[in-house]
């Protein structure tokens, strides 16, 4: 299994790369712009770097933050996936003119596409997309009622915090502890 994840977590990396995950970190183009078309892009071109050149699929696990999150969002509609971490997820630009202007929030989000191509194939209708987000109450950039309404809407995992702002400072060793949890991990 593959995982390409932006180099803000590389304590996550070291915690997979132990578990037997390939892993490439790797800064993002137009990283205050985030722009839609070259970001998706640009995870297109990592992942035929990562094991076999494969394209998304099952056994990749994306992972997002911030503007991330909002590519994960889009690339969760188009592809099936393993699995999906979103951290300071938003579904909305919130107003703010560099969001709106990212591509990412110009038409609806598909959250049913969303939910299917993360919800592992089984014949128990009551099962949960793998998909775990994570939001800290007093996230100064993504408020919090965003992130309960984006939950509501992926019928998710989530995870609820106080003091931890925009995720930017510590490394948050709960996100590795609660997919394993929640079986986003399959290694």
């Amino acid at each position: 299994s593959e995982m390409c994840i932006r180099d803000r977590y590389p304590w996550m990396a070291d915690s997979l790369r132990a578990l037997g995950y390939d892993i490439i970190l790797s800064g993002f183009p137009e990283p205050v712009r985030a722009t839609e078309s070259v970001w998706k892009a640009y995870v297109q071109k990592l992942l035929s770097q990562c094991g076999d050149g494969s394209p998304l699929g099952k056994d990749t696990l994306v992972i997002g933050h911030s503007s991330g999150a909002a590519c994960a969002l889009r690339l969760m509609e188009e592809h099936p996936i393993g699995a999906c971490l979103l951290v300071s997820a938003y579904d909305s630009d919130m107003g703010d003119s560099l969001e709106r202007e990212s591509g990412y929030f110009n038409r609806p989000f598909d959250f049913a596409a969303m939910r299917r191509n993360t919800t592992p194939t089984t014949e128990d209708s009551d099962a949960v997309p793998k998909i775990l987000q994570f939001h800290s109450r007093d996230d100064h950039l993504v408020p919090v009622e965003v992130a309960r309404g984006l939950k509501d809407k992926l019928q998710c995992h989530y995870v609820e915090m106080g003091g931890c702002g925009h995720f930017q400072d510590d490394d948050y060793e709960i996100f590795f502890t609660k997919m394993l949890e929640f079986g986003l991990l399959w290694k």
